[in-house]
């Protein structure tokens, strides 16, 4: 099964970011597609999540659309300085895209996956996760949150 643009793009920001993370010389930070594992897991972990997609005209007149895609990639942070260091770390390494793949599965596996462009970042913000409650009252992986947001395009038509 040919995986959709939406997970290819979460994919190909998993791989690049676990990638990045032994060439530059991290260890044992764990990086999850989705959310809800990273609650299971012991600090740091970083997980990218895919969301609300634009899908503005490619020319007017036309059916033909660009998708835009809001991705958020969350920091849970071992502590204060984990957090930021993760975070500028992450904003550093991102600024320049990377490559987009095409991801197969076969039996719930990827079987295959081919280069298929290039995963553009549009604009980036992070910011903290403020949860207005005193830190020894929330979980210990709420303690040291940071939130990266994407808005990434891969420069494919959509007709």
């Amino acid at each position: 099964m040919a995986l959709r643009i939406s997970r290819n793009i979460e994919g190909s920001l998993v791989q690049f970011i676990e990638a990045q993370l032994i060439v530059d010389g991290w260890s044992n930070i764990t990086v999850y597609k989705g959310f809800a594992r990273a609650y299971n897991t012991p600090a740091p972990v970083i997980t990218v999540r895919a969301s609300d997609s634009d899908h503005p005209p490619f020319e007017i007149g036309s059916n033909a659309t660009v998708r835009e895609t809001l991705v958020f990639i969350d920091v849970f942070g071992s502590n204060e300085g984990n957090k930021l260091d993760l975070k500028d770390w992450l904003v550093e390494v991102l600024k320049n895209g990377v490559d987009y793949y095409a991801y197969t599965l076969t039996a719930g596996e990827v079987s295959s996956k081919v280069k298929d462009g290039k995963v553009n970042i549009i604009t980036m913000k992070d910011s903290p996760i403020d949860f207005s409650t005193p830190k020894n009252e929330l979980s210990i992986n709420d303690r040291n949150r940071w939130l990266i947001t994407l808005t990434v395009e891969i420069g494919k038509i959509e007709t």
